[in-house]
């Protein structure tokens, strides 16, 4: 509600203040809408271990420097990538990071770099990312002391309330194994 999280159409991340926003150690939280699910525990944390938390983050746009296709438009996210790459510059400009927090969904439609075709191969998209958080992290360079990936959410592959209620409640019905959640 108060404008820290940007929607598609953002290209210049204005990332805001959180924690103890007079400390002297800095953290840096950024990534896409499963980022955002940590606000709360980062925030206090930051607030009580005594850490100016500076939060970006955009719909839809992971930190690992990846080409994407828009879920909306169905053309490449060129937003994000600008996105990206304009927060990369500001926190590597930063005097002091002590820690860069991120996080991301993993289901995002990926590109092969320079074409338009979606990465379909399980091993193409795994080093497509791997490829991209080594980017990300380049571009941070010496000015991030230290970087914590949280793994993004267990996704269950069913609307879960929904199941709840067709099988009167048998969460067995309901639930994916770990191998196939992660």
């Amino acid at each position: 509600d108060n404008g820290c999280h940007d929607g598609p159409g953002a290209v210049d991340p204005r990332p805001c203040r959180y924690g103890d926003t007079e400390a002297r150690r800095v953290m840096v939280a950024f990534g896409d809408s499963h980022m955002a699910q940590w606000f709360t525990a980062l925030n206090r944390f930051a607030s009580r271990d005594g850490y100016r938390l500076l939060w970006a983050t955009k719909s839809a746009c992971p930190a690992p420097s990846v080409r994407l296709r828009s879920n909306q438009t169905g053309e490449p996210y060129r937003n994000c990538t600008q996105w990206r790459r304009t927060l990369l510059d500001k926190v590597a400009a930063l005097p002091r990071v002590d820690v860069v927090v991120t996080s991301s969904s993993h289901w995002h439609t990926l590109l092969y770099p320079g074409t338009n075709a979606v990465i379909s191969s399980s091993a193409d998209r795994a080093e497509a990312w791997r490829r991209g958080l080594r980017t990300t992290f380049r571009t941070l360079g010496p000015a991030a002391n230290r970087i914590l990936i949280l793994r993004d959410s267990p996704n269950l592959h069913e609307n879960v309330p929904s199941c709840l209620l067709r099988t009167d409640g048998d969460a067995d019905a309901c639930s994916a194994s770990p191998s196939r959640a992660l």
